[in-house]
Protein backbone atom coordinates (compact mmCIF):
# COMPACT_ATOMS: atom_id res chain seq x y z
CA UNK A 1 0.00 0.00 0.00
CA UNK A 2 3.00 1.95 0.93
CA UNK A 3 4.53 1.85 -2.65
CA UNK A 4 1.09 2.35 -4.35
CA UNK A 5 0.21 5.70 -2.12
CA UNK A 6 3.27 6.98 -3.36
CA UNK A 7 2.50 6.73 -7.00
CA UNK A 8 -0.61 8.27 -6.07
CA UNK A 9 0.65 11.20 -4.45
CA UNK A 10 3.36 12.07 -7.27
CA UNK A 11 0.34 11.46 -9.34
CA UNK A 12 -1.43 13.94 -7.48
CA UNK A 13 1.47 16.72 -7.40
CA UNK A 14 0.54 18.64 -10.35
CA UNK A 15 -3.03 19.23 -8.63
CA UNK A 16 -1.74 19.79 -5.20
CA UNK A 17 0.45 22.71 -6.65
CA UNK A 18 -2.37 24.67 -8.48
CA UNK A 19 -4.26 24.53 -5.10
CA UNK A 20 -5.08 22.80 -1.92
CA UNK A 21 -8.49 22.83 -2.56
CA UNK A 22 -8.12 19.36 -5.18
CA UNK A 23 -7.00 17.58 -1.87
CA UNK A 24 -9.87 18.99 -0.11
CA UNK A 25 -12.64 17.35 -2.24
CA UNK A 26 -10.78 14.42 -2.76
CA UNK A 27 -10.81 14.00 1.11
CA UNK A 28 -14.71 15.26 1.37
CA UNK A 29 -15.75 13.03 -1.59
CA UNK A 30 -13.42 9.44 0.27
CA UNK A 31 -15.61 10.69 3.47
CA UNK A 32 -18.90 10.74 2.14
CA UNK A 33 -18.39 7.61 -0.13
CA UNK A 34 -17.58 5.59 3.04
CA UNK A 35 -21.09 5.59 3.79
CA UNK A 36 -23.17 5.87 0.64
CA UNK A 37 -22.55 5.33 -3.01
CA UNK A 38 -21.91 8.78 -4.23
CA UNK A 39 -21.32 12.58 -3.39
CA UNK A 40 -23.54 14.63 -4.36
CA UNK A 41 -22.30 18.04 -5.60
CA UNK A 42 -24.15 19.96 -2.63
CA UNK A 43 -22.43 18.34 0.05
CA UNK A 44 -19.11 18.50 -1.09
CA UNK A 45 -19.85 22.27 -1.51
CA UNK A 46 -21.32 22.40 2.09
CA UNK A 47 -18.29 20.37 3.53
CA UNK A 48 -15.69 22.31 1.57
CA UNK A 49 -17.14 25.92 2.50
CA UNK A 50 -17.31 24.66 6.27
CA UNK A 51 -13.72 23.41 5.80
CA UNK A 52 -12.82 26.75 4.51
CA UNK A 53 -14.77 29.06 6.88
CA UNK A 54 -15.73 30.69 3.80
CA UNK A 55 -18.70 30.55 0.85
CA UNK A 56 -17.52 28.64 -1.94
CA UNK A 57 -18.48 30.05 -5.19
CA UNK A 58 -20.68 27.02 -6.67
CA UNK A 59 -18.47 27.83 -10.42
CA UNK A 60 -14.98 27.08 -8.91
CA UNK A 61 -16.42 24.18 -7.53
CA UNK A 62 -17.37 22.99 -11.03
CA UNK A 63 -14.27 23.75 -12.42
CA UNK A 64 -12.55 21.86 -10.03
CA UNK A 65 -14.31 18.77 -10.23
CA UNK A 66 -14.27 18.31 -13.73
CA UNK A 67 -10.67 18.55 -13.80
CA UNK A 68 -10.61 15.85 -10.78
CA UNK A 69 -12.50 14.11 -13.47
CA UNK A 70 -10.33 14.64 -16.35
CA UNK A 71 -7.53 13.09 -14.65
CA UNK A 72 -9.27 10.46 -13.32
CA UNK A 73 -9.50 10.56 -9.77
CA UNK A 74 -13.19 11.34 -9.73
CA UNK A 75 -16.56 9.70 -11.87
CA UNK A 76 -19.54 11.55 -12.60
CA UNK A 77 -22.55 9.64 -12.53
CA UNK A 78 -25.73 11.21 -12.89
CA UNK A 79 -26.81 15.20 -12.01
CA UNK A 80 -24.24 16.34 -9.63
CA UNK A 81 -23.13 13.16 -8.33
CA UNK A 82 -19.46 11.82 -7.85
CA UNK A 83 -17.50 9.27 -6.61
CA UNK A 84 -13.99 8.20 -6.81
CA UNK A 85 -13.65 4.61 -8.70
CA UNK A 86 -10.32 3.18 -7.63
CA UNK A 87 -10.22 1.82 -4.36
CA UNK A 88 -6.93 2.45 -3.38
CA UNK A 89 -7.48 5.98 -4.14
CA UNK A 90 -9.75 6.35 -2.55
CA UNK A 91 -8.24 4.61 0.50
CA UNK A 92 -5.46 7.10 0.52
CA UNK A 93 -7.70 10.02 0.65
CA UNK A 94 -9.81 8.91 3.36
CA UNK A 95 -8.88 10.42 6.89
Amino acid sequence: MRKQKGYIESEFKELDELSPRYRAIMEIVATITSTQPTARRKDILNALTLREGREIDNKDLRKYLMRLVDYGFLEHTGYGEYYIPDPVVKRVFQR
